[in-house]
């Protein structure tokens, strides 16, 4: 069982709480999260995040994950997400990369508006790609909850 990552807002807009869910599963990288078996799932209105595995070493490039991977979800409104679509409406999924040894997520910076009434907070997290399917009280996901890989 793998953390769900999170990041919270009041309606100003301030973060409230935030967790992002980093994992290291060993130094050496002999244990990997398979990519064929899992995928990344981000869950909000207005929400962007991604996840990053490895490090360049401090080569000459912009980042410092090897591999990134992630997606967006948006909401018009408390009624736009619908249990069971994972399409970009609330709820969004990507395959993860190979290789994946640890993972670090990462939000992104947009604004959230009217959305925190019905989705107060972002998730995104790491999980067996037959153990989940969105549900749109997953809007107010439990900050501890976890997920199986």
């Amino acid at each position: 069982m793998l953390p769900v990552a999170y990041k919270c807002y009041d309606a100003g807009d301030n973060v409230t709480r935030r967790f992002y869910g980093e994992v290291d599963l060993n130094n050496n990288g002999v244990y990997r999260i398979s990519d064929s078996r899992n995928m990344f799932v981000v869950i909000g209105c207005n929400t962007l995040s991604y996840t990053q595995n490895g490090n360049s070493g401090g080569s000459n490039t912009h980042y410092s994950g090897l591999f990134y991977t992630g997606c967006v979800s948006y909401c018009n409104d408390s009624r736009s997400a619908q249990d069971g679509r994972c399409a970009g409406v609330g709820c969004c999924h990507v395959d993860i990369s190979p290789g994946l040894t640890d993972n670090v997520v990462s939000f992104g910076p947009w604004t959230r508006g009217f959305q925190v009434d019905f989705s107060p907070c972002d998730y995104s997290f790491l999980v067996d790609k037959n153990e989940y399917e969105f549900r749109s009280a997953d809007l107010k996901m439990d900050l501890n909850r976890t997920m199986p890989v």
